[in-house]
């Protein structure tokens, strides 16, 4: 009796451990493509720009899922340390200053199927904890947060530690021109 009951346990415990593991580790992705402006140097993102920044990202973010008319949508707050400011429309931050910077993408949990489903706006790839980048950022009342500008052309990483990014770097010859132009105009490294 006690061994069918130890045999019974240890089979309930290795059905919801291996349920658990499986909900941190399968990821499915969604690419959601939206129209958005394709910026043709840096003087013209910079143009379309509130704030134009150089900043390290940390690990500190926020899923928001909103809900609203009935369609579920979503984004993601990510904190940024600012190391530079290039252009400032409002002339509020400085530098060494954190700020929330809002990112096109977000996490839903499938529920009782395991794991996550993560939905991105077209292209863009998320900021990586510790990599720096130059930000092109708006200002939205709504939200009342500064967001990346026009997904993907609005976020260049400077020090090649964002491989998902240098992989649409490589795929994307828009983004890699203006890449390129962005980071001869601004990046003193």
């Amino acid at each position: 009796m006690k061994k069918s009951l130890f045999v019974s346990l240890s089979l309930i415990f290795i059905a919801t451990s291996s349920n658990v593991v499986a909900d941190n580790v399968i990821v499915k992705e969604v690419r959601n493509q939206v129209e958005h402006v394709l910026f043709e140097s840096a003087e013209e993102i910079t143009n379309h720009s509130d704030l134009v920044i150089e900043a390290v990202a940390t690990d500190k973010s926020e899923n928001i899922i909103m809900n609203e008319y009935g369609f579920r949508d979503g984004r993601t707050n990510t904190e940024v340390l600012i190391t530079n400011i290039i252009k400032d429309d409002h002339a509020v931050l400085k530098e060494n200053q954190t700020l929330k910077v809002t990112e096109p993408y977000y996490r839903i949990d499938n529920g009782i199927q395991p794991g996550e489903t993560i939905y991105f706006y077209d292209d863009y790839t998320p900021l990586q904890a510790g990599a720096e980048y130059i930000l092109f950022l708006k200002y939205r009342e709504g939200s009342k947060s500064y967001w990346i500008n026009s997904l993907n052309q609005g976020k260049f990483n400077i020090d090649e530690k964002d491989e998902m990014e240098e992989e649409l770097n490589i795929n994307n010859e828009q983004y890699s021109e203006l890449k390129v132009d962005v980071l001869e105009t601004y990046d003193d490294n």
